[in-house]
């Protein structure tokens, strides 16, 4: 079984990866992300906690990100420090938020 977090759960994007999660027995969705303050966070998508704490990352095997081009560069720095696969769908990065997801690609 692949573990994922989702990070944006509560967009559009997020919602709709949650529910297709849920519907393949490869996959389960451990952890919802979005940012402080948002009025999803303690609560629940499809099962899936939301929450503002990038604490349990360390517990997935691969990090979704459709967030907004700021937020998936401060993402970036988690997925490095545990050392995790990302999927970026997030679009509009300018061209030094690129050189910086090239390099943590390498």
């Amino acid at each position: 079984m692949i573990k994922l977090a989702v990070v944006g759960a509560a967009g559009r994007m997020g919602r709709r990866i949650i529910a297709l999660a849920r519907k393949d027995k490869e996959l389960k969705v451990l952890c919802g992300l979005e940012k402080r303050g948002h009025t999803l966070s303690g609560k629940e998508i499809e099962e899936v906690k939301i929450s503002s704490s990038m604490d349990n990352m360390f517990m997935c095997d691969v990090v979704i990100d459709f967030t907004g081009a700021p937020a998936s560069i401060e993402n970036l720095k988690f997925v490095l420090q545990y050392n995790k696969p990302l999927v970026l769908g997030t679009t509009g990065f300018d061209a030094q938020q690129q050189k910086r997801i090239e390099g943590a690609s390498k």
